[in-house]
């Protein structure tokens, strides 16, 4: 029987998450752009200790990276009030974006992501992947008026475009868990431009597919460096949760994900120029779940007679499976 009784944690731990949430009310609570900019400050110093909680050279040389890229994300925030002055709105705007867009993880400056959750374990994996992102997500959101909508909709959609191709690449758990993450802030950020509520609820969503999807994996302490546990002795309740957390992330009817999508979707369609974003998001979707399936299919192998080696992502099946669906939608796109 698996064992899912949580760890007690040190003191600095504890220590550590709490300044992480303190600094992440901080940003939305605050209506001076200095108190914001220290609640980001408190982020970023708190959560270095739980980046390097392994003791590892690796986990010590992914904590400095990480620390490098917010801290010139931040240092960009904090400058930008001294440069506004001296410099046009639109190049301020741009900065403004570019430092919000490192923070949260979105293209063009997504690379990072699946580099830090691979070298960490999966309850700092679910705090990156979740509370992590809501402060730069916070700032968007609460500077949505200032921010030209057509660079929101740009890295939106490549964001999710992004997340698709790294999933379709993916060779580890881990990296296809962070370029989920990737996508669904695609998501995230086309959806926040219409409507605040809509955004937190489709996070609140999130927050509820990777706890049960991190939570599972820690419980079964996997650690392999293979795509999916696929060895015979996985047992049948975590087998089959797995698969259907999977469906889930994907966004296959009638599983969370799809709510998600769909009432993003039907959001983003009330407005003309959406069109062409709308198509590439979804073929980004369909590439995701495709994915996301034959992933499902190597969980669960005795449902299946052929060899599980042809079920991969990346395979010349999944490649067809993937026109396939292409071209299922394509009168359905033609009437957008």
């Amino acid at each position: 029987m698996m064992n899912y009784a949580l760890p007690l944690f040190p003191a600095w731990i504890i220590l550590s998450i709490i300044t992480t949430l303190l600094g992440t009310l901080l940003v939305f609570l605050s209506s001076w752009w200095i108190l914001t900019w220290i609640g980001l400050v408190m982020n970023l110093i708190s959560i270095i200790p739980l980046i390097t909680i392994k003791k590892s050279s690796s986990s010590s040389e992914i904590a400095m990276k990480y620390f490098i890229l917010q801290l010139i994300a931040g240092t960009t925030l904090l400058l930008m009030p001294l440069m506004s002055p001296f410099t046009s709105p639109l190049l301020i705007t741009l900065l403004f974006t570019a430092a919000s867009v490192l923070k949260l993880g979105a293209f063009p400056f997504h690379i990072w992501v699946p580099q830090v959750m691979e070298s960490l374990s999966w309850p700092m994996i679910l705090f990156m992947s979740t509370w992590q992102k809501l402060a730069p997500l916070g700032l968007i959101l609460m500077t949505s008026e200032i921010i030209n909508q057509s660079y929101l909709i740009m890295l939106g959609t490549m964001t999710m475009v992004m997340g698709g191709l790294g999933a379709w690449t993916s060779t580890s758990i881990k990296t296809l868990f962070a370029y989920s993450s990737i996508a669904h802030t695609g998501w995230m950020l086309m959806i926040s431009m219409f409507s605040f509520q809509l955004t937190m609820l489709y996070f609140i969503l999130y927050i509820i597919q990777m706890w049960a999807f991190c939570t599972l994996m820690y419980s079964m302490q996997n650690t392999e460096s293979d795509l999916i546990p696929s060895h015979p002795a996985m047992p049948t309740k975590p087998a089959l949760t797995l698969t259907l957390l999977l469906l889930s992330t994907s966004g296959i009817p009638p599983f969370i994900g799809f709510a998600q999508k769909l009432m993003t979707i039907l959001i983003l369609s009330t407005t003309p120029m959406m069109v062409v974003p709308i198509i590439l998001m979804l073929m980004a979707s369909i590439v995701m779940t495709v994915t996301y399936l034959f992933v499902a299919l190597n969980i669960i192998p005795p449902m299946f007679s052929a060899p599980m080696s042809k079920y991969t992502a990346g395979s010349p099946i999944a490649a067809a499976s993937i026109i396939t669906l292409m071209l299922l939608i394509g009168p359905l796109l033609a009437n957008i």
